[in-house]
């Protein structure tokens, strides 16, 4: 009886898991949605001297059963925090399983910035992540790169007169890619003052890529200073790129310990120039003419109109006592 009782007990635990599995619900598999940002990448769309527009490219993967997502983009300033820019797409669902989204933004050179992207299905958060964007200034626009490289510096000194000294200046310059509208000017200027002492510009011809080209002059300035010369390249009016080099015609002084500055003893007269009437072959700010306009008839010539007329009347009524 007791083994009858058990075969029972195991036929009817056998028949309540058999049960479930005949029900076509059991087949039906709950399809998981979610979606996914799997890589961002950006880059530069176009530069100027102020802005910077950035491509975003947004590659999603998400199930194919998910629908009506929009992508909400967000640009915060990175130090304040204040919102700047709030931009919203939808994105269409595609039977891979797999978007991709392009998003351009403007941005100020100037700044730094978070960028933000936020998934939203109705009012559910599907996923948010943060972008950040800063170091812009040293992207430039493709007219004002300049690829020199100042390798080298020589200093000659060629004569010397009561306060003045001659120096002959070699600039060895190497350039990577060829140029043919580059100007150069040269200047030595004061260490301790800032005064510009003397300069000088320079123009080549063609500077071919891949090879070291000398740019060389000779000025006088006062002699017993130092100073900094200064190299600037020029292409189409715009200042690109400028090297520093120390010229040290002053013997070293040892100073105190407890001295931080010392007095230089500058003669401003020494470093009085006269230029030569022929204009530099640079472009020069001009100041623009202003043109007074001729002042219109006011009171003034009324009243001279009137005392003509008076002196008419007059002169015609004396005439006609006289008679």
């Amino acid at each position: 009886m007791r083994n009858y009782i058990i075969i029972i007990l195991v036929f009817l635990v056998v028949i309540a898991s058999v049960i479930p599995l005949l029900s076509t619900d059991v087949f039906e598999r709950e399809v998981e949605e979610y979606l996914w940002l799997r890589n961002v990448e950006y880059s530069v769309e176009s530069i100027n001297d102020s802005h910077v527009v950035l491509n975003f490219s947004l590659s999603f993967e998400r199930s194919e059963t998910i629908e009506a997502i929009s992508l909400m983009t967000k640009v915060f300033d990175a130090r304040t925090g204040i919102l700047l820019e709030k931009r919203e797409i939808s994105l269409k669902n595609t039977s891979k399983g797999l978007d991709f989204a392009n998003v351009k933004l403007t941005f100020e050179k100037s700044g730094n910035y978070r960028v933000r992207f936020e998934a939203y299905r109705e009012e559910d958060l599907l996923f948010r992540k943060d972008f950040g964007v800063s170091g812009l200034t040293s992207l430039i626009p493709e007219n004002r790169r300049l690829l020199m490289e100042m390798k080298d510096t020589d200093f000659l000194v060629t004569g010397e007169t009561s306060n003045k000294v001659s120096v002959k200046m070699r600039f060895y310059i190497y350039s990577m890619e060829e140029y043919s509208d580059i100007l150069f000017h040269i200047k030595a200027v004061q260490l301790e003052s800032n005064l510009l002492a003397n300069e000088s510009w320079k123009e080549f011809g063609v500077i071919e890529p891949g090879k070291t080209v000398l740019l060389e002059t000779e000025m006088d300035i006062p002699k017993d200073y130092n100073y900094v010369v200064r190299v600037e390249a020029w292409r189409d009016e715009m200042l690109l790129k400028k090297w520093d080099s120390p010229l040290k015609l002053s013997p070293k002084e040892i100073i105190p310990e407890k001295v931080k500055e010392k007095e230089v003893e500058l003669n401003i007269s020494e470093f009085v120039r006269e230029y030569p009437e022929e204009k530099y072959p640079y472009p020069v700010p001009t100041p623009v003419p202003t043109i007074t306009p001729a002042p219109a008839p006011g009171f003034e010539l009324y009243l001279a109109l009137a005392a003509v007329i008076f002196a008419l009347l007059m002169k015609r009524r004396g005439g006609k006592g006289g008679k």
